[in-house]
C-alpha cells in the first residue's frame, strides 16, 4: 500500500469516527432534553394559572389540559423515533395506537402546523407525515361513521 493510500485510508476512518460520535452526542442531548421537557410539562400542569395562561384562543382549558397530556406522550414517541429506538413500522403502530385517544386527536387538530414549522429535520418531517396521515385517516373514519348515522 502506498503511503498516500494509507494516510486517506486512515483519514476516512477518522472522519467516520467523528460522525459517529457527533451522532452519539446528538442522541444523548435528544434524551436528556426530553426528559427536560417532560418535567416542564409536569410542573405546567401543576398550576393551574399558569396553564391558562398558556392555553391557546378557542380551546377551553379542559381540552387544552388534554392536549397537554397528550403533548407527554407524543413527545415521548418523537424522542425515541428521533434517537432510533422506534422504526418507521413501529412509528406508523404507535401513531395508530396514539391517534385512537381523542386527547391525541385534539392536540394534533390545534398544534400540528406548529409542529411542522418547528420541523428542523427529515426525521421531524418524517414524524410529522406519520402522524398527519393517520390523523387524516382517522377523520375519514369519522366522517364516515357520521355518514353512516344519518
Amino acid at each position: 500500500m502506498k503511503p498516500a493510500h494509507a494516510v486517506l485510508a486512515l483519514a476516512a476512518s477518522q472522519v467516520v469516527g467523528i460522525a459517529l460520535t457527533e451522532r452519539h452526542r446528538r442522541r444523548k442531548l435528544t434524551v436528556a432534553m426530553e426528559s427536560m421537557h417532560q418535567d416542564s410539562i409536569a410542573r405546567l400542569m401543576e398550576q393551574p394559572l399558569q396553564l391558562a395562561d398558556q392555553k391557546p384562543t378557542g380551546m377551553t382549558a379542559e381540552e387544552f389540559q388534554t392536549a397537554i397530556q397528550a403533548n407527554l406522550a407524543l413527545s415521548l414517541l418523537h424522542v425515541k423515533f428521533r434517537v432510533g429506538l422506534l422504526d418507521l413500522v413501529s412509528l406508523r403502530t404507535q401513531a395508530e395506537v396514539a391517534m385512537r385517544r381523542r386527547g391525541v386527536r385534539l392536540y394534533w387538530q390545534h398544534f400540528a402546523k406548529l409542529r411542522e414549522q418547528e420541523a428542523s429535520d427529515r426525521l421531524d418531517d418524517k414524524f410529522n407525515e406519520v402522524f398527519r396521515c393517520e390523523f387524516d385517516f382517522c377523520q375519514d373514519v369519522e366522517a364516515a361513521r357520521s355518514d353512516t348515522a344519518a
